[in-house]
């Protein structure tokens, strides 16, 4: 009894595998230039952003808050409950939450 071999299928040569990416040793000037430039744009933005976390987690400085607007008749003071109110309508207090945290842990400590 003699087996039948099913046919050899072939691999498809209409597939472009994706090319790899260079060595970093490799990259053009351009984009090495490109990257530094990344880099030297976002230290500004994280010592920034470092400081004023700094500021407010070890130093104890308040949050700032919007105290008053100005109008065409002049500045509208805003009572504490508006404040509080502007406050929780921001974006980053619906992202990340009021900061009631903080006040907990100094009082604890």
């Amino acid at each position: 009894m003699t087996r039948q071999q099913a046919p050899r299928i072939s691999r498809p040569t209409t597939l472009k595998s994706k090319p790899r990416p260079l060595p970093v040793d490799k990259l053009v000037p351009a984009d090495k230039a490109r990257g530094y430039k990344m880099i030297m744009l976002s230290i500004p933005f994280v010592i920034l952003s470092s400081w004023v976390l700094y500021k407010r987690l070890y130093q104890g400085e308040e949050k700032r808050v919007q105290i008053g607007e100005q109008t065409e008749e002049g500045i509208k003071w805003y009572t504490p409950e508006e404040i509080k109110k502007k406050d929780e309508e921001k974006i980053a207090t619906k992202v990340f939450g009021n900061e009631d945290w903080l006040k907990n842990s100094k009082t604890n400590n």
